[in-house]
């Protein structure tokens, strides 16, 4: 209980900051902060010039997706709505996620505004090669990939919100992530495929920040940043820092590399602890 009220003071923390810059910003600013960034416009032979299609798309119910592919994952994201569609709109969201680690899915709703993204919904996740994890204070890679036992499966409450507070050429970007764990064998712990790390029962809170800004005349967006996780059943703090990278080639298809290695961490779990170098391709659709 004390976890989650602590979430929730932030959670409100955040949307009292995100009013303040409503507030100040007035219309300057536009979902996801796509108006902090370069519109070339003209024909594109892969899709609508970044900046067109989806700001300036009308109000409807749509289906769409959005497809993020990479090395060993897949993540097809189907979403049911109203608004415009990757911009401005309320809906339903359900996932699959594909790995060569594990499987599972998540289900949830969705509100994309101005300044901000919130989600929440439920995460399944079912391993191929990983069991629960006796606690101890600290793990190594060899830990996490011994199959000793019954394969991990676990469901999440998984929850997000982002904001964008545009300033001038540069963007700042929010995230908030708690996840919360439950049904976990007594005295153990597992680790999560989807946030690169090993957490016990209940809270695990990751919040990141980063400045993101496009290399002059072109479509690609450099953000560094850094992010702290908190993991409540450990009561330890893992911090990752790095840099993310995207090539907007147009509003239906963007290329993105993410490197955010371990700075601290209770764990030495090497490759499995963070986005060392995710290279994915990210593709989005909806109907007219």
């Amino acid at each position: 209980m004390v976890a989650a009220a602590k979430c929730l003071q932030i959670l409100r923390a955040r949307l009292i900051l995100l009013w303040v810059a409503a507030s100040f910003l007035g219309g300057t600013a536009h979902a996801q902060g796509y108006a902090t960034r370069p519109e070339q416009p003209g024909l594109n032979p892969l899709g609508s010039p970044p900046g067109t299609r989806w700001s300036q798309g009308r109000k409807r119910f749509f289906f769409a997706s959005r497809v993020d592919a990479g090395f060993f994952f897949l993540r097809p994201r189907l979403s049911l709505g109203y608004g415009k569609p990757h911009y401005n709109w309320v809906g339903f969201d359900i996932t699959p996620i594909v790995s060569t680690s594990a499987t599972g899915g998540y289900m949830g709703g969705r509100f994309e505004s101005d300044f901000f993204e919130v989600r929440t919904g439920m995460l399944y996740q079912y391993s191929f090669n990983r069991s629960y994890l006796p606690a101890e204070e600290h793990y190594d890679r060899r830990d996490i990939d011994i199959l000793d036992g019954p394969r991990a499966q676990y469901w999440l409450w998984d929850s997000e919100l982002e904001l964008y507070l545009p300033l001038g050429p540069i963007r700042l970007r929010s995230v908030t992530h708690p996840v919360f764990a439950g049904g976990l064998p007594d005295d153990h712990n597992l680790y999560i495929d989807t946030l690169w790390l090993v957490a016990g029962p209940g809270l695990t809170f990751r919040e990141r920040l980063g400045l993101e800004f496009f290399w002059p005349g072109t479509n690609i967006g450099i953000m560094p940043a850094a992010e702290v996780v908190w993991l409540d059943a450990r009561d330890e703090a893992i911090v990752r820092a790095g840099i993310q990278l995207r090539w907007l080639l147009c509003d239906e298809f963007e290329v993105r590399t993410t490197i955010m290695p371990v700075i601290q961490s209770p764990d030495n779990l090497g490759r499995a602890s963070g986005d060392v170098l995710e290279f994915a391709l990210r593709w989005r659709w909806a109907t007219h």
